[in-house]
């Protein structure tokens, strides 16, 4: 999928091609000259740790990408740590499990410009949660996170509700799919009950 606006290309979603580290490395030349590409999407495309570098590189340059979608992470994040245009990120279903959320949380304690972050379906568990919750009472930028089946519960709760009471830019926060219990329900509703910011958590989903 591509979109053009007055002949120009905006969009591009090179999804499922596998297209590997080379074509990454042509991805990564693209973007360091490229001045009107503003959403990317490189899902499921054979890349590994050579290949995420080479796009990283391009996004060093790069100053109008401002969605990307990526599956490989992890190299990535330092790039995050500098890049001062990319405001929704888009890494579910990856597995970065609990190394990939404690990384992610220094990346958040220190970006200044990521307002969406979708973190569904990556197991990070109680350990990445604490340490994103921890973020969470620093950063002041983030507006959504989407945290859905990674196996939070019991202490990951606490961390979250402790975060809440402290940060007060979040406009969504989803929690669907994991192991939450009617407690941690309803220490989450106290949370939010005391939360003095003027917003709505309008995504706060729960399992019945």
């Amino acid at each position: 999928y591509q979109r053009r606006v007055h002949g120009t290309l905006e969009e591009l979603n090179m999804d499922e091609n596998k297209i590997g580290n080379e074509g990454a490395g042509y991805i990564g030349m693209m973007l360091r000259i490229n001045k009107t590409l503003i959403g990317l999407s490189v899902l499921g495309n054979q890349i590994d740790t050579n290949g995420v570098r080479n796009i990283s590189e391009g996004l060093r340059v790069n100053k109008t990408l401002d969605l990307l979608q990526w599956g490989v992470v992890k190299v990535f994040m330092k790039t995050l740590s500098t890049n001062k245009t990319i405001v929704s990120l888009n890494i579910c279903f990856n597995g970065i499990q609990e190394d990939g959320g404690m990384l992610l949380s220094k990346v958040l304690k220190i970006n200044k410009t990521l307002r969406s972050l979708n973190l569904n379906n990556n197991y990070i568990g109680n350990k990445g949660t604490i340490a994103i919750a921890e973020a969470l009472k620093i950063n002041k930028i983030l507006e959504n996170i989407y945290m859905e089946a990674n196996k939070i519960i019991g202490e990951g709760v606490v961390a979250i509700c402790k975060a809440l009471e402290a940060n007060k830019t979040l406009t969504a926060l989803s929690l669907g799919f994991n192991e939450i219990t009617s407690e941690d329900a309803k220490a989450l509703s106290k949370a939010l009950r005391l939360n003095t910011a003027p917003v709505s958590y309008t995504h706060l989903t729960l399992p019945t």
